[in-house]
């Protein structure tokens, strides 16, 4: 507090006046890059889920295809040994 402040009210309504608004300019800015953070983790969220469920159909697949080719060489050998 400033000696200024300590004689004349007026002078520190005014200066705390202008503490208060740069107080909320900095505390929106705080907000907006929390905003803007809180979209990037959503945005690479979502990208996660559609990387996932890529791999998984692949996997399917894989395991559909390794199923099928494991069931022929069973119904071969069925088929050779009756």
């Amino acid at each position: 507090m400033s000696d200024l402040e300590k004689k004349s009210l007026e002078a520190h309504v005014d200066l705390c006046a202008v503490r208060y608004e740069q107080l909320d300019n900095r505390l929106n800015k705080v907000e907006q890059k929390l905003e803007k953070i809180e979209s990037d983790v959503s945005d690479i969220k979502s990208m996660l889920n559609r990387g996932q469920t890529a791999q998984y159909r692949v996997l399917l697949g894989t395991a559909g295809g390794v199923i099928t080719v494991l069931l022929g060489i069973v119904g071969y050998l069925f088929v050779r040994l009756v």
